[in-house]
């Protein structure tokens, strides 16, 4: 089965990569696919996102088809509605990952309206709960502000988002 884990990754988090790893050990390939949403100011343009994930998986341990051939992880970028990539690419489920409660009404809807114009499911991943405190604008944040990111993102991405601040 083919899998796709969409998402800004601006940056990419601890608990991204905890779901990306989760997922893999589930599906037989997963795509990681990094948005480009025109509407989203970023930190990271979308290259530096790709590499950031690239490195924060192999800092982390997990492969990409770009490491070795046995892995079942490939990272694209798409611009443009999810569904068009999700029927170019035939997924059979989209993944989006939950970190509280209220993350649910907003998945939930989008769940809903990904069926309704591609046919394709949307399974929900609950955050391990070590993670669900880390979302990527507050890592932003108090990097802005010279705070300490340790332990919320994967090394490279700390030090890559400090020179950015």
């Amino acid at each position: 089965m083919l899998v796709v884990y969409p998402g800004s990754f601006d940056p990419i988090t601890l608990g991204h990569i905890d779901i990306i790893k989760r997922i893999s050990n589930k599906f037989d390939q997963v795509i990681i696919l990094v948005a480009n949403n025109e509407n989203k100011k970023t930190v990271f343009s979308l290259d530096e996102r790709l590499n950031l994930i690239k490195q924060s998986l192999k800092e982390s341990g997990v492969r990409t088809k770009k490491n070795t051939e046995k892995s079942n992880i490939r990272i694209e970028k798409h611009s443009g509605l999810l569904v068009d990539f999700v029927k170019q690419e035939d997924c059979d489920f989209i993944i989006r990952g939950l970190r509280r409660a209220s993350d649910f009404d907003i998945e939930y809807d989008m769940a809903r309206l990904n069926k309704h114009i591609s046919g394709v499911e949307t399974l929900l991943v609950s955050a391990d709960p070590k993670f669900t405190h880390i979302a990527s604008s507050y890592v932003k944040e108090i990097a802005k502000y010279g705070g300490d990111i340790s332990g919320l993102v994967p090394e490279i991405v700390a030090q890559s988002i400090k020179q950015k601040f």
